[in-house]
């Protein structure tokens, strides 16, 4: 119910009584992160992992402050470029209702790979995904170090370059697998982070379909975006990319899988 201040007084009263709490440190760490202070999120999130070593949370939210302090100094260093100096890309979409598409081939050996990926069930995420499927098991899939995850992250990130016709900061990336009965609820990418931080309006999100799955049935996967409405049929290959603040879901029931990777940007 965003009452930070609260719940931050709160995370620390239940410190005081428990200071081997890891819990407790890592959900503070969170209300930090909400605040906007990446110092004293990033004490507590490494606090919960000293008390608990195999916080897998813990770690995914390190890895995450880090990640945004390379956006926050990637920003401002592009500030600093005179615009004699900074490549001028032309722009294909700046926070336009009209979503980006495109198209990009898709590789068997790529999806062979994903299904070998170490994952988790949809409803295990505890976010927008619920139902029958899997995903990966945190959000930096563009980390990977195989060949064919590289080769894919470098094409996405041309593609996102063209897009919003600036550099970009990939903040996460993963990947979907649903079967018959997954989904996602109406959802964004924005986090209170962003709007601490007033980087809203710097931020997209990417989905790639590697597989549309069985789409002749009564929900074949459709695309749904809000205010505007819209509704996309996916094809295999499609690359949609929308402003993070923008609202969306999907729901499925064919009898093949269905695959996607996505991932969320700030344009710098």
């Amino acid at each position: 119910i965003k009452r930070l201040k609260e719940a931050k007084k709160s995370y620390q009263n239940a410190i005081k009584f428990k200071p081997d709490f890891p819990t407790a440190h890592n959900n503070l760490g969170s209300i930090y992160l909400d605040l906007g202070d990446l110092k004293e999120s990033e004490l507590s999130f490494k606090k919960a992992l000293s008390l608990k070593q195999d916080y897998i949370e813990a770690k995914s939210n390190i890895k995450l402050i880090s990640s945004l302090k390379k956006v926050l100094f990637n920003i401002e260093k592009e500030k600093k470029i005179t615009s004699d100096n900074l490549k001028i890309l032309n722009p294909v979409m700046k926070l336009s209702p009209d979503p980006f598409i495109t198209n990009r081939s898709v590789k068997s050996n790529l999806i062979n790979y994903l299904y070998r990926m170490n994952s988790r069930k949809l409803d295990e995420t505890k976010d927008s995904r619920f139902g029958n499927g899997k995903c990966s098991i945190d959000f930096y899939l563009f980390d990977d170090d195989e060949f064919i995850i590289k080769s894919l992250t470098k094409d996405l990130v041309d593609i996102m370059c063209q897009a919003v016709g600036t550099k970009v900061q990939v903040i996460d990336s993963f990947f979907n697998i649903m079967g018959a009965g997954g989904g996602t609820k109406p959802h964004n990418h924005i986090i209170p982070f962003d709007n601490a931080k007033n980087l809203g309006d710097q931020k997209y999100s990417l989905v790639y379909y590697l597989s549309v799955g069985d789409q002749n049935c009564n929900e074949p996967g459709i695309l749904k975006l809000y205010d505007p409405d819209k509704e996309i049929l996916p094809s295999q290959g499609m690359i949609i990319i929308i402003p993070a603040h923008r609202k969306h879901s999907a729901i499925y029931d064919g009898k093949k899988d269905r695959i996607m990777v996505g991932c969320n940007f700030y344009s710098l």
